[in-house]
C-alpha cells in the first residue's frame, strides 16, 4: 500500500507536465561583435540598403557600428573630436547624414548636451576596417523648462529617444518623476547651446527609450521598456503625441533602439539582440501577445524529504536569456516547484564547482504574485526572494514586499559537480487556486559578458516586476 506522500507525487507526475507553449518572441538576429556589449541606438540606413546602424552606450570611445541584417559587422566607425559621455539614440535624413545623441541625463545634471552630425559613410566600400569620419555639425541645447540640475522636484530631463523628419530634428524624454514623455524640437547646429522647444507631452505608461520616424512622415515609433507606441500624425502636425496612436505590449527585454526598414520595425536590446516586428501586423492588438506558459502542480501530502521525491516535482522549462547563448553542450540549470499546506516548494540546481561562486552573486531570483494580465510592481501580494552567495554559504532571502531574514526552511548541499538549493516558500496556498511566477536562474562567470542566465516565462532581468508578459502561471490542483 502506498504512503500518503508516494500517492500524492504519483499524481504530481501524471498532473505535472508543462501545459501550454508561449508565443515565441525569438530576436530575428543577434549583434556578433563583442565590441558592441550595450546596443543603445539602431537606425536602418536610408541611402546604403540593408545596413543598420548602432552604437554602445556610456563609456565607449567615440563610435558607430554598421552592420547588415544578420548582426554581422560591416564596418567600425571612429569620429574624432566627438567623446561618448552618454550616447543614446541615432537618426538619419533623407540627405544621408547621421545624429548621434550624447544626450543621457540620468541625473538631470548634465549642461552638456550635444547631438553630433556626420556624413554617412559606405560601410562596404574598400578601405581599411576602421574609418575615421569628421564631424559637420554640433547641436548644443538645453531644456529651458528644467530649474536645477537636478530639479529634484522634476526628474523629467533624461533622454534617450530622437528622430529626423521634414528638415527638423526631435527628442523625447525619459521621465524618472511620473510615466510621461515631452516632445522637443532642437535647436540649429551652433557654437551656443539653444533652447529645445516644448511641443507638448502625453503619458506613456513606461519609460521612454528611443524613437524613430517613418521615411515617409506617416508613422512615429516610440519605444519604451514596456511597449511600442505607433503614432500617425497627420500632414502639417507639429505635435506629434496628439495623433491617433495605437500601443503594443511586447517582450523583449531592456530595448533602447528602434527604427523603420522597409515594412518592419526593428528593435534592438542591451543583450544585443534585434526584433523585426512586421508594421502591419504589429498594428493588431492581438498579433505580438505572447501567451504566457502554464505549469500544473498537484497537491503533495507531506514534503519532499529525500532527492527522488524532489526530483518528482515539476520541471519548470528554462531558456536561456542575457549574454552568449548558452551552447547545447552546457549543462542548464534546473529547477523545479511542487506545493503543499506549509507552502511552495522550490529546488534549484546549479552545475558549477565549489570554487565558481562569489560572494554577493545572485543565482536565482523567483518572483510569486497574485494571478492577473498584469503584476505591477509591489501589487499586493506580491513575493520577491533571492538565493544568493554569502560567506556562510548560499542563503535564500525575501526582497519584497520589504528584506527580511534568510529563509529558515532552506537547505544547501554540494554535490560533485553542483550547488543544490532545497527550499519551502511560506505562501499561503492551502485552499489551492494559481499563482503568476517569474523565475530567473544564473550561473556566475569572471567576465559580465560571459554572464549565464536562464529564465522561466518571458524572463528578463530589466524589468520582470513591471512586465506582465514576463509571469508564467502556476495552477496548484487540490
Amino acid at each position: 500500500m502506498r504512503s500518503p506522500i508516494q500517492v500524492g507525487l504519483l499524481l504530481l507526475l501524471l498532473a505535472g507536465e508543462p501545459v501550454g507553449e508561449p508565443l515565441s518572441w525569438r530576436p530575428c538576429a543577434r549583434i556578433e561583435s563583442r565590441a558592441i556589449d550595450e546596443c543603445s541606438g539602431l537606425v536602418s540606413s536610408r541611402r546604403h540598403a540593408g545596413v543598420l546602424w548602432v552604437h554602445n552606450d556610456s563609456g565607449d570611445v567615440a563610435r558607430l557600428f554598421a552592420l547588415d541584417r544578420s548582426g554581422r559587422l560591416l564596418r567600425e566607425v571612429r569620429l574624432p573630436g566627438a567623446r561618448n559621455v552618454d550616447w543614446e539614440d541615432i537618426a538619419t535624413d533623407d540627405s544621408g547624414h547621421l545624429y548621434i545623441g550624447d544626450f543621457g541625463n540620468n541625473k538631470n545634471e548634465r549642461r552638456d548636451l550635444v547631438v553630433y552630425v556626420i556624413d554617412e559613410p559606405d560601410p562596404r566600400a574598400k578601405g581599411d576596417a576602421i574609418l575615421e569620419i569628421p564631424l559637420l555639425h554640433r547641436i548644443h541645447f538645453y531644456f529651458p523648462q528644467q530649474r536645477g540640475f537636478p530639479d529634484i522636484d522634476a526628474l523629467n530631463f533624461d533622454c534617450e529617444a530622437m528622430f529626423w523628419h521634414a528638415g527638423e530634428l526631435y527628442v523625447l524624454t525619459k521621465h524618472r518623476s511620473d510615466t510621461r514623455t515631452a516632445l522637443y524640437r532642437l535647436p540649429k547646429a551652433g557654437d551656443k547651446p539653444g533652447a529645445a522647444v516644448w511641443l507638448g507631452d502625453t503619458e506613456i505608461g513606461s519609460p521612454v527609450t528611443a524613437a524613430d520616424m517613418s521615411a515617409d512622415g506617416r508613422m512615429l515609433a516610440i519605444l519604451s521598456y514596456q511597449y511600442i507606441h505607433l503614432f500617425e500624425p497627420a500632414p502639417g502636425e507639429g505635435n506629434f503625441l496628439r495623433a491617433p496612436s495605437h500601443r503594443v505590449l511586447i517582450e523583449g527585454r531592456q530595448c533602447e533602439g528602434i527604427s523603420f526598414d522597409d515594412g518592419n520595425v526593428l528593435f534592438a536590446n542591451e543583450q544585443r539582440e534585434i526584433y523585426c516586428l512586421p508594421l502591419a501586423e504589429l498594428r493588431d492588438d492581438d498579433s505580438f501577445l505572447p501567451v504566457p506558459p502554464r505549469v500544473r502542480l498537484q497537491r503533495l501530502a507531506l514534503p519532499p524529504r529525500t532527492p527522488s521525491e524532489w526530483e518528482a516535482m515539476v520541471s519548470l522549462p528554462l531558456r536561456p536569456e542575457i549574454a552568449s547563448p548558452a551552447s547545447k553542450a552546457e549543462p542548464v540549470p534546473e529547477l523545479r516547484l511542487g506545493w503543499c499546506d506549509a507552502g511552495l516548494y522550490v529546488r534549484a540546481e546549479w552545475p558549477i564547482k565549489r570554487t565558481a561562486t562569489e560572494t554577493g552573486k545572485t543565482l536565482l531570483t523567483l518572483m510569486c504574485g497574485p494571478p492577473g494580465e498584469a503584476v505591477p510592481r509591489l501589487q499586493k501580494g506580491q513575493r520577491v526572494w533571492e538565493a544568493r552567495v554569502t560567506r556562510d554559504g548560499l542563503q535564500l532571502y525575501p526582497i519584497l514586499p520589504e528584506p527580511g531574514a534568510p529563509v529558515e526552511s532552506c537547505q544547501v548541499r554540494w554535490t560533485d559537480s553542483a550547488l543544490v538549493l532545497e527550499a519551502v516558500l511560506p505562501i499561503d496556498v492551502a485552499a489551492g487556486g494559481n499563482l503568476a511566477l517569474n523565475a530567473i536562474v544564473q550561473l556566475p562567470a569572471a567576465k559580465k559578458r560571459d554572464k549565464r542566465e536562464w529564465a522561466w516565462a518571458g524572463g528578463s532581468s530589466t524589468q520582470p516586476l513591471e512586465n506582465p508578459l514576463l509571469w508564467g502561471r502556476v495552477d496548484l490542483v487540490p
